[in-house]
């Protein structure tokens, strides 16, 4: 990340996009493992302890897909300590673990972190039938490969990315009440949204 954002800057201030890029409004999206970096970024500590910090403060809100807990386990309380930035967690409740072969994953496990978060803004969206693919648009089971179709699934969170960032990053709070208050009419009935 820092490297990335070092190249953003270095890219606003020559070239196409010089004055053209706001790096006071960044945000960050991942699934699975760019979920887990999206949350290394915000402040999750990482390592035995929580002792490796990479939080990235240029970094003001976050979207994770299929979030994972830290593997090296640990209190999670402590480990999301300095967490202080809006995220949006968006998972499925066939959401299990990627790695092909590995059936102990409980899905409800990538509710954890949002649990955790005691800090307000946070979201949740937990869609139904969803697996670990489905947020990219591959509709035939977690370890799918081939071409991607656009389904209800994506057009739920490209929906629910953009009132996100859009009230968190260009502060509209027309978009801030739509995500609150009109998202979930557009989900079915047996998916879960809430927020804190």
């Amino acid at each position: 990340m820092p490297f990335a954002l070092r190249e953003l800057a270095r890219m606003n201030g020559e070239g196409r996009l010089a004055g053209r890029l706001d790096l006071t409004r960044i945000g960050m999206a991942g699934h699975s493992y760019g979920g887990v970096s999206t949350m290394v970024a915000a402040g999750q500590r990482m390592g035995p302890g929580g002792q490796w910090f990479f939080k990235e403060p240029r970094i003001r809100a976050g979207l994770v897909m299929s979030p994972n807990i830290p593997i090296q386990g640990g209190e999670l309380v402590a480990l999301y300590r300095d967490i202080r930035i809006p995220l949006f967690h968006i998972t499925g409740t066939r959401d299990g673990n990627a790695v092909p072969g590995n059936k102990e994953f409980d899905p409800i496990q990538r509710t954890l972190p949002y649990e955790a978060l005691t800090i307000p803004h946070q979201y949740l969206l937990v869609l139904d039938c969803a697996d670990h693919n489905s947020f990219s648009g591959l509709k035939y089971g977690p370890h799918a490969h081939g071409p991607e179709d656009e389904t209800r699934y994506t057009r739920v969170v490209q929906d629910g990315a953009v009132l996100f960032f859009d009230a968190y990053l260009n502060e509209k709070m027309a978009s801030l009440a739509a995500l609150r208050h009109k998202f979930q009419s557009s989900l079915e009935p047996t998916d879960r949204f809430e927020w804190k």
